[in-house]
């Protein structure tokens, strides 16, 4: 018999949902931001760094 060489998982949507984890890390950063001194609801900056992740983003 052949060894197992490697196991392979396909963890964007299959296993965990990605989309929930990125909802998260953007909530924590936009509340990080206002706790580093940003001026601006969190609302506000969420919708900001929305903006920015969709003009960057392919």
């Amino acid at each position: 018999m052949t060894a197992l060489q490697a196991v392979l998982f396909d963890v964007d949507d299959t296993l965990f949902s990605t989309t929930d984890f990125a909802k998260r890390a953007r909530s924590n950063a936009v509340r990080a931001m206002i706790e580093a001194g940003v001026k601006l609801p969190e609302k506000d900056v969420y919708k900001e760094l929305e903006e920015v992740i969709k003009e960057f983003s392919y």
